[in-house]
């Protein structure tokens, strides 16, 4: 609230010095609704002239007609608000989780090859500095987005087996259940799934280094890994109806799953995917379920 009257002092008049920072700005601050105007976040440490005008994070360097020595720290922002709404949503976001978002947005719709740093710059709304001071080169942001994808799809497969386990101790039925939430996941998925950043990273692993391609290929392996055991607790109390490798069938789901992707954004039918998944789930039911005894002659 401090910081809103200070601006509004600053605005009463042209080269009115900024009372928390010291700034002198011969414009005034417009309203909210100007496409070019300046704002203000307050924070905690202090930065020298030097510093601000070497640019701050987001690429945003002190503008020409501002003077100051050392003062207390306010980092600006310029913006291009819609509205003051549209603003505030944007400066909740971090400038990293949004080119991250941007970025993995552009990826899975086209590919790395044909994503430039020029058209995540312009969607974020910063500029070039901005997108280097948090990613070196486009590897280095391959290999956060791979990362923090992973992540993600962690984040949803622990959800959806812990509630599972909640729901039934058997290891069988709670698989079961698993592969069911994890259908509907994708089934409640508006414009169906957006893509598989580790199937991206495969197709054009030409493009990156020894690292990137290792971190895909420990994906790939800890999700073996994941479904592997959950098979191995089924087969330790259900003997399978049919010899079969434990590590082929934990590997089954992730064919399924990329493969779903791929069919179901190729034939427009966002539904393929989570109907794959329960064949998958029906399949692993048919091999360990005990064959139902008969009390007819």
């Amino acid at each position: 609230m401090a910081a809103e009257t200070s601006m509004g002092a600053a605005a009463s008049g042209p080269n009115v010095q900024h009372p928390n920072t010291g700034f002198c700005k011969r414009n005034a601050v417009n309203s909210w609704v100007s496409r070019t105007s300046l704002f203000f976040c307050i924070k905690t440490n202090i930065l020298s002239a030097p510093n601000l005008a070497a640019g701050d994070e987001n690429g945003n360097n002190a503008p020409a007609n501002w003077t100051a020595g050392t003062v207390p720290v306010v980092q600006f922002l310029q913006v291009l608000p819609a509205s003051r709404n549209d603003w505030m949503a944007n400066l909740d976001v971090p400038k990293k989780q949004q080119i991250l978002e941007a970025a993995q947005a552009a990826i899975l719709a086209k590919g790395f090859s044909a994503t430039s740093i020029d058209e995540l710059i312009a969607e974020v709304g910063i500029s070039k500095s901005g997108f280097f001071y948090h990613f070196r080169d486009k590897t280095i942001l391959a290999r956060a987005l791979l990362e923090r994808y992973i992540e993600q799809d962690d984040v949803v497969f622990d959800r959806a087996f812990d509630e599972a386990d909640e729901l039934s101790e058997d290891p069988l039925h709670s698989f079961l259940i698993a592969l069911k939430l994890l259908a509907k996941v994708f089934d409640d998925m508006p414009n169906g799934h957006p893509g598989c950043m580790v199937a991206c990273i495969c197709y054009h692993e030409q493009l990156f280094d020894q690292e990137v391609r290792n971190i895909n290929a420990k994906a790939v392996l800890s999700w073996r890994n994941r479904f592997r055991k959950r098979i191995e607790r089924i087969a330790e109390r259900y003997e399978p109806r049919i010899n079969i490798d434990l590590d082929d069938l934990a590997d089954m789901f992730s064919v399924v799953g990329d493969g779903g992707i791929i069919l179901s954004r190729v034939v427009g039918d966002k539904s393929l995917l989570p109907r794959q998944l329960l064949l998958y789930r029906d399949f692993v039911r048919l091999i360990f379920e005990p064959t139902q005894v008969s009390d007819k002659p």
